[in-house]
């Protein structure tokens, strides 16, 4: 586990897919993901449609705990176990905080 959320700290797609598998399968979702564009997919898929704004809020937690840097963005998408395309997609913005500086005039 320790080796797994390390890699996923430091942005492996693969690391991330088993991290968040570990608390979706209790619900009878599947992640997977891949990377394009410097944007993170998350593809759920499930027999049953998951609350978009509680799933998406869900991944956005955990991929925000992650502190990612190698990617702007994240994209969720649904579809149901079989499908090809997904149902719907959501984008979760990764933007970093601007540090604070002092500003001299």
């Amino acid at each position: 586990r320790a080796k797994v959320l390390e890699l996923a700290h430091q942005g492996s797609p693969k690391a991330i897919a088993a991290l968040m598998n570990q608390y979706l399968k209790t619900k009878g979702i599947t992640a997977l993901t891949m990377v394009k564009e410097d944007c993170l997919h998350i593809i759920l898929e499930s027999e049953q449609e998951p609350h978009p704004d509680k799933i998406v809020n869900f991944v956005s937690k955990h991929i925000l705990e992650l502190q990612l840097t190698s990617f702007e963005a994240v994209k969720v998408h649904w579809r149901k176990l079989g499908n090809k395309s997904p149902s719907w997609s959501k984008k979760i913005e990764l933007i970093p905080q601007p540090e604070l500086s002092a500003k001299t005039f």
